[in-house]
């Protein structure tokens, strides 16, 4: 994966100071979305019905499909890394 062309000048600039934007951006947002995805787990969890198999199907897929996107992303920083 490459940056585009309108980033290379931010690029350029980190880059001879040794910065790497990506791994200094995802510093900061790593713990509000931590903070985040948990609020938001704890929530939809006090909200299923444990009982309903339709209840526990969306969860689990929305789960999976949050799992998937926190991979990626994951992916993306080490990448860049």
């Amino acid at each position: 994966m490459t940056l585009s062309n309108e980033s290379q000048p931010y690029y350029i600039f980190f880059h001879q100071f040794d910065i790497n934007y990506i791994g200094a951006a995802m510093i900061k947002l790593d713990e509000q979305l931590a903070a985040t995805i948990r609020s938001s787990l704890q929530l939809q969890l006090s909200q299923i019905n444990l009982r309903n198999p339709v209840d526990l199907e969306n969860f689990t897929k929305t789960t999976m499909r949050l799992f998937v996107t926190l991979r990626n992303l994951l992916n993306m920083v080490e990448t860049f890394h």
